[in-house]
């Protein structure tokens, strides 16, 4: 385990060697932190910065979003905290001996221009050039999704007092003001119920039959039209454990005789690998006779009953691959009903082909 470093792969390296930058976007994104007073993390001062502070000094954090949003200057009132957080961020210098363990704010500046100075010398603040993303922590009902809702889209100055604002609870503040709090949303919520009823839709009735041809339509073209000529994707094939031991040890219900039997059969089939080459090459008529098999395999495996009796009947001239279905039952069979071999003799007829 390391504590102060950490693994990187080639290409990592290579680009943090030649200072390249590892993302670009054109847009920053800030997280809001929501969460009660009593659940919110908080970062705290370095550790030398708090051996100088006396003992009973109990500003030990550092200036968090929250902080410089309740000292915002008072023209900026009306303002919500996802409206200051997406449109304003820290104004520091290059210089950093502060005693919140932040960079120096630049309090010389005589031009402010765009930036705005904190109550309580927490700093200047400068307007963005485009607006951040937010981000927040999203509750779904009650109590908890108005005051969110609240603490986001009203302007407020005191946590404490100003979310309930008088009322007994959250709920009753919020119906109350839930105009102004819908209008300060629209600027960052766009098409937001739409999206919510797109996203319960999809869990109760799972993706639309035909999705992938709106979202990648030249891979199902490609995926149909392998499909016209009999390719097997590898994600269709009937995956279960490739490396089967057939030399069981005897049972309750299995004797030596059946796996002395059981082992002679495993030495006659193939492996792993010539079954996915084979799997590989069938057409879907012959990837449906597979399935068939397969399905009526691992339900006489589930009731752990006598394996029923079904008949299939294979037609087509010389080199239509009858054969290689064949063999890959056989393979499906030994592989899938070899717990059940208790159920019949080894010298006891079990397949017939015609």
């Amino acid at each position: 385990m390391f504590l102060k470093s950490r693994e990187i792969s080639a290409q990592e390296a290579a680009y943090r060697i030649l200072s390249l930058p590892l993302k670009q976007c054109s847009r920053k994104v800030v997280f809001i932190n929501t969460a009660p007073k009593e659940k919110r993390v908080s970062l705290l001062k370095p550790k030398h910065m708090l051996e100088c502070m006396e003992d009973e000094d109990e500003d030990i954090f550092c200036i968090s979003l929250l902080d410089r949003y309740s000292a915002r200057p008072d023209d900026l009132d009306n303002c919500s905290l996802s409206e200051f957080a997406a449109t304003y961020e820290p104004c520091y210098s290059r210089i950093s001996n502060n005693t919140d363990h932040q960079p120096v704010v630049m309090q010389e500046d005589k031009d402010l221009g765009n930036k705005i100075i904190l109550k309580n010398s927490l700093g200047m603040m400068r307007k963005r050039s485009k607006q951040a993303i937010i981000r927040f922590h999203k509750e779904k009902e009650g109590e908890r999704r108005a005051r969110n809702l609240i603490m986001l889209y009203l302007p407020w100055r005191t946590e404490q007092t100003d979310l309930l604002n008088g009322y007994k609870c959250f709920q009753d503040h919020y119906e109350t003001q839930k105009n102004i709090i819908h209008f300060n949303e629209a600027k960052f919520s766009i098409h937001a119920n739409d999206i919510d009823d797109a996203v319960i839709d999809l869990e109760r009735n799972g993706p639309p039959e035909h999705s992938w041809d709106l979202l990648a339509p030249v891979t199902e073209y490609q995926r149909l039209k392998d499909q016209d000529q009999g390719i097997v994707n590898e994600r269709e094939m009937i995956h279960d454990e490739d490396n089967v031991d057939l030399a069981l040890r005897p049972s309750n219900n299995q004797s030596e005789l059946h796996a002395r039997r059981w082992k002679e059969c495993g030495k006659k089939l193939m492996c792993p690998e010539e079954y996915r080459h084979m799997m590989h090459s069938l057409k879907q008529q012959q990837l449906q006779v597979i399935q068939i098999h397969h399905n009526l395999c691992k339900a006489a495996l589930k009731s752990n009953t006598k394996i029923p009796i079904y008949r299939i009947f294979l037609s087509g001239p010389g080199g239509t691959g009858k054969s290689h279905i064949i063999r890959l039952a056989q393979y499906e069979t030994v592989k899938l009903l070899k717990s059940l071999s208790g159920h019949f003799q080894p010298d006891k007829l079990a397949v017939i082909l015609y």
